[in-house]
């Protein structure tokens, strides 16, 4: 995606990626780091959507916003997937901005949107894929627009929850580390992510502490222990061909880090 980046009230936005799509297999649980935050539409379908341990029902027209630190996961129903449109994002936020502070200040929200977010989404869609002229231009007015729009949401009924920002700015470094551990649970070192991000392995455990308040090992674990509830829960694969997809080097390896996780044998969790 083109990089780009837009103001509102005096406040910067980085847009780190923009996506669409249908959910055909199972997003395990993650969350963002700090400053980071991600718009979730679903545009058609339904499922399940897991969000800091509760559980809300997904369907046409749901909208949710999950920031920094905000654990969630996402389950298709097979029949009717869920259609996605998300945009995510980076704000360093300013408590001066009036307008802004409105959005900031909610970590997570969920609800049926009442703002007609689907249209915009929409405009966003198309520009992004068209690019006609003035795109970049235009993209930037409607992705503000959205931040209103979710603003109006908010003003539904929904009370602000404080949190604390991160400070620093993460260019596209929080999307390279959430996609790592995302997609490449088989394989993860430290020194594959290093690598990735470009920096000694030094740096990279600095950055975790500071976006994530974890160190590589207690991430890792994270991934793919929430991989595993999904493979458990989601698919009739066997033990053993879960902990291989995984990155075990035996079933046994991978029960026993299962039951430090979670108190139960990956057998009595499927049970």
């Amino acid at each position: 995606m083109t990089e780009l980046s837009f103001s509102l009230d005096g406040v910067k936005f980085q847009v780190l990626n923009i996506s669409h799509g249908k959910m055909l297999e199972p997003m395990q649980a993650h969350s963002h780091g700090a400053g980071c935050y991600e718009v979730h539409y679903i545009m058609e379908g339904k499922g399940l959507l897991v969000i800091q341990g509760q559980t809300y029902q997904g369907q046409n027209n749901t909208l949710y916003v999950t920031g920094p630190g905000i654990e969630h996961a996402q389950f298709s129903d097979a029949r009717e997937p869920m259609e996605e449109c998300c945009v995510y994002f980076y704000c360093k936020g300013s408590r001066t901005s009036p307008l802004v502070k409105k959005f900031l200040l909610v970590p997570f929200w969920f609800g049926q949107d009442c703002q007609e977010v689907k249209a915009l989404m929409e405009k966003i869609l198309d520009e992004g894929e068209n690019r006609p002229t003035g795109y970049k231009e235009r993209l930037q007015l409607l992705l503000a627009e959205l931040i209103i729009m979710l603003i109006r949401n908010y003003e539904q009924g929904t009370d602000l929850m404080e949190h604390k920002d991160g400070d620093g700015s993460v260019d596209r470094t929080t999307l390279t580390i959430d996609q790592f551990f995302l997609y490449d649970y088989a394989e993860m070192t430290l020194e594959r992510l290093a690598a990735r991000l470009n920096i000694s392995t030094r740096q990279t455990q600095r950055l975790l502490h500071k976006y994530y308040g974890k160190n590589f090992q207690e991430k890792k674990a994270e991934a793919r222990m929430s991989m595993a509830v999904v493979m458990l829960q989601q698919t009739d694969k066997h033990i053993y061909e879960i902990a291989e997809e995984l990155g075990y080097s035996s079933p046994e390896h991978f029960s026993n880090a299962f039951r430090k996780y979670y108190g139960v044998s990956p057998s009595e969790y499927r049970k």
